[in-house]
């Protein structure tokens, strides 16, 4: 559930970002369509490969390796910088291939808390479990918008103006680094 609020925090930071790098650091705004709608298969890619992985290597490792795809992809579009968008669209598809994958692993790990938990108490307590769950993924974006709404002042981000290069700066390493940190971060409580 930790692990789940450092993903939420990753990709909530991204996906806030994506309108406001597309604007002003890429320069097009209908390119958001682009990156978004980019994403959505190469997800759908990682989902579907869940099951095959987990039963060849483990929803442990199975589940730090997409986090390492996805700190990997954010990585990459950090170090592209912004103006070759072929390479920042290769390196956002291998970021969305890692993306909501460890998700899907999380809650089948956390199912298997549950039965764990009934196993050796004889209680079950499914309700708490998958309640903190949910509250933890409203406060990761709670977080997210917060740090970013505090981000963007401190860089002295004016809307609707052209930015500035020390802005473009910041807004480039909010959409990639912060992704990129909640990775490595969320693999952390996988590996406790």
């Amino acid at each position: 559930i930790l692990s789940g609020l450092f993903t939420g925090i990753g990709q909530t930071a991204k996906l806030s970002m994506l309108i406001y790098y597309t604007t002003y650091n890429l320069m097009d705004g209908s390119l958001y369509t682009l990156f978004a709608g980019i994403n959505i298969p190469f997800i759908l890619i990682g989902i579907s490969l869940v099951p095959f992985l987990t039963r060849k290597f483990g929803k442990k490792r199975t589940c730090i390796g997409f986090y390492l795809v996805y700190a990997l992809g954010s990585l990459g579009f950090y170090l592209t910088g912004w103006r070759n968008i072929p390479a920042l669209l290769f390196w956002n598809c291998v970021a969305s291939l890692g993306m909501a994958s460890p998700q899907v692993v999380q809650t089948a790990m956390i199912a298997d808390t549950i039965e764990w938990g009934e196993y050796t108490t004889g209680k079950r307590n499914e309700g708490i479990i998958f309640s903190t769950q949910t509250f933890l993924a409203k406060l990761s974006q709670a977080i997210t918008s917060v740090v970013i709404a505090w981000s963007l002042a401190s860089l002295h981000f004016v809307p609707n103006a052209i930015q500035t290069e020390p802005v473009k700066q910041g807004i480039h390493a909010l959409i990639s680094l912060i992704p990129f940190a909640c990775s490595l971060v969320g693999i952390l409580p996988i590996i406790r």
